[in-house]
């Protein structure tokens, strides 16, 4: 299964996406899974992640990834008025 979000923000374009995946029903082993975020402005890629998960995904559940957790979420606010300190 996979799952790809694609943004394309005009200029001054305020942006907040939430998401959340599960590994798998409760007590079964996680199937492979890939999901890819990507945020773009006019002037290039601002955000682009890529999360793999399952038996083809090697190190998927170590420390750097999952850790073993059934659930991964994500959560990406822009806001050029903060950046600018407004």
């Amino acid at each position: 299964m996979a799952a790809d979000t694609r943004v394309v923000l005009e200029p001054g374009a305020r942006l907040v996406l939430r998401e959340e995946v599960l590994f798998g029903r409760y007590g079964e082993p996680c199937g492979g899974y890939r999901q890819r975020v990507r945020v773009e402005t006019g002037q290039g890629p601002l955000y682009d992640q890529e999360l793999a998960t399952g038996p083809t995904a090697p190190g998927w559940d170590g420390p750097a990834v999952t850790a073993g957790r059934p659930a991964a979420g994500t959560l990406l606010v822009v806001d050029p008025a903060a950046a600018a300190g407004d």
